[in-house]
């Protein structure tokens, strides 16, 4: 049963200092660290694209959105074997993705769960059709028509499937997670670590390092349990240590849907003692991915090296997500998140507006 979170606050008692782990440095001791060659060109065709779309009523708020996310800056960490052409189309992805994401989080979505599912319906639409519609007077679906439009071009078709599948997943769980913020409720931590992953858009990161990274493997390899419990594993690494990074960001808007609180909540710990639970939890989930990886080919030897690629692909986006984190404005606030072991954070204040 979910656990209310009317309160919580005060309850688990946020100091107003605290500590988080560089994971992105341990990471990168494992990882190769590549960064996308047209980094620069994409991001000024695709800033030009995206300020087509009236997202934010004042420049200022669009400037400030660019400036705070650093958007090609994740998309050049992420995808580092993409064109030129189809690093445009990640970044379109990410922008896309981020301000449907924050309207389900902090707009519209987070109050009006109907009006979040009729831009669902919408958005299905434009990825269920091989046909162009016609041009939506709703920028979120337009920005995803143009989205669509390029990873058709050059995507297979068993790529654009998962990513419809996964916008499927994530869209239905940012209703449910909405819907648990509205109602003051907190899952438990088990329920909380298997929606996260549909939350967080990783079957769609999925099929984008297929479309960056040339790989056409069928659905029967992709379902393979050794292959699903690997990606589960690689990506649950980027995915919690959002929730670290993010963690002070969500508390100061009065949401805790959070691995941080959750595991608060569910271990009754202080805040840093949390923390240092899911440093250790990080740790274990990547020895875990990595003693998988040993047994791969070996247990089953329909997967050959083009699964190989895949997994290395998947280790690259993830490490660039993370070192991205600790590079955003989104989560640090003055403070240079990106060096040595250790990040010292100071509690920000609750958003009363």
């Amino acid at each position: 049963m979910p656990v209310s979170t009317s309160n919580i606050s005060p309850t688990l008692g946020f100091p107003e200092r605290f500590s988080i782990p560089q994971l992105a440095t341990f990471l990168e001791e494992r990882i190769p660290h590549m960064v996308n060659p047209h980094h620069l060109a994409a991001r000024n065709d695709i800033y030009e694209w995206w300020n087509k779309f009236p997202i934010y009523e004042n420049e200022k708020d669009r400037t400030t959105f660019l400036k705070k996310s650093s958007f090609d800056v994740m998309a050049a960490l992420s995808f580092p074997f993409a064109t030129e052409f189809e690093l445009g189309a990640c970044l379109m992805f990410y922008l896309w993705a981020f301000v449907v994401d924050d309207l389900a989080d902090e707009g519209e979505g987070q109050e009006d769960t109907d009006a979040f599912a009729e831009l669902t319906k919408r958005s299905m639409d434009v990825l269920n059709n091989a046909e162009p519609l016609e041009t939506s007077d709703d920028p979120y679906v337009e920005m995803l028509q143009d989205l669509v439009a390029r990873l058709r071009a050059t995507g297979t078709e068993g790529m654009l499937r998962r990513f419809t599948r996964g916008f499927e997943d994530w869209s239905s769980s940012q209703i449910s997670q909405s819907r648990q913020r509205s109602h003051d409720k907190l899952p438990r931590l088990h329920k909380f670590l298997v929606e996260r992953r549909k939350t967080f858009g990783a079957a769609m990161a999925c099929a984008l390092v297929e479309y960056t990274m040339d790989i056409d493997l069928p659905d029967s390899v992709l379902e393979n349990p050794m292959v699903v419990e690997m990606t589960d594993a690689i990506f649950d690494v980027s995915i919690w240590a959002n929730d670290l990074c993010s963690f002070n960001k969500e508390q100061a808007q009065g949401d805790y849907q959070n691995l941080v609180p959750i595991l608060m909540q569910e271990y009754n710990l202080d805040l840093q003692s949390a923390i240092h639970k899911l440093k250790e939890m990080i740790h274990r989930r990547l020895d875990r991915y990595y003693l998988l990886k040993s047994r791969l080919g070996s247990d089953d030897r329909q997967l050959g090296s083009e699964v190989i690629k895949y997994f290395e692909g998947l280790e690259i986006t993830n490490v660039g997500i993370t070192k991205w984190y600790y590079q955003s404005p989104r989560y640090f606030r003055d403070v240079d998140a990106s060096q040595g072991s250790v990040v010292e954070i100071h509690l920000f204040e609750r958003d009363r507006s």
